[in-house]
């Protein structure tokens, strides 16, 4: 029975996107026994349990703004949080048979670089996934060209899905924070408790309290000098 093999990207700029298209193609020409599906954005994984029939996640993302998860990546980052909390909960690994890698997009210009890339890698190994191979960070001002840390990524990746059942079960390649452990904590995207963001007045309920008191200082200003 062959292994099943998903590949997620997040990406803003194309970058991710364009790469994980490539890497899909190579492995799907040169491995044998393996079936990918993807290159697929993050966001339309709505069912995270589905995500579970698996053998193995790629994960090719960057990040956005400060430091967090691409517009087409944000809501599956979101979702991470919520079923890391909700596994600390229950004391549950929901992804214990799964075995994933993760190739980062950024820039060290960027005091957030990697941000995202590094924060997914940790969620995952905290749901109980294997990480099969050593994060790989593509910094595009780096010295090692994207092509090149490319290349790196898909040459490990071939091995690693090549010995994907005789792996299974054993001890991760390295913890999370290899090559580098510097994040700027997201947990703050959901809510102690039920998950759900807090609801405020919003632009339209501040502009309309505005409004009100605007109303109220031309009317006494308006009746003083009447007076």
């Amino acid at each position: 029975m062959p292994s099943k093999v998903l590949f997620l990207y997040g990406t803003e700029t194309n970058t991710a996107e364009r790469a994980a298209g490539h890497l899909v193609k190579q492995l799907k020409s040169s491995l044998k026994g393996v079936e990918i599906d993807g290159p697929t954005a993050g966001n339309k994984m709505t069912d995270f349990e589905e995500i579970s029939k698996y053998d193995a996640v790629l994960i090719a993302t960057s990040s956005y703004g400060d430091g967090d998860a691409p517009s087409s990546f944000d809501k599956f980052f979101e979702q991470l949080h919520r079923e890391v909390k909700k596994a600390k909960e229950d004391g549950s690994k929901p992804l214990a048979n799964l075995q994933h890698a993760v190739l980062g997009f950024g820039s060290t210009s960027y005091e957030t670089f990697m941000n995202c890339p590094r924060i997914t890698d940790k969620l995952f190994g905290e749901l109980g996934s294997r990480r099969m191979q050593e994060r790989v960070e593509v910094d595009e001002i780096g010295e090692e060209s994207e092509e090149e840390l490319i290349d790196k990524f898909e040459t490990a990746i071939k091995e690693c899905l090549g010995d994907l059942g005789k792996n299974k079960g054993k001890k991760e390649a390295c913890s999370w924070d290899k090559p580098d452990g510097e994040i700027l904590d997201k947990s703050h995207i959901i809510e102690e408790g039920g998950g759900e963001k807090k609801s405020g007045p919003g632009m339209v309920g501040v502009l309309a309290i505005v409004a009100v008191f605007a109303g109220m200082y031309f009317m006494k200003m308006k009746k003083d000098e009447e007076e």
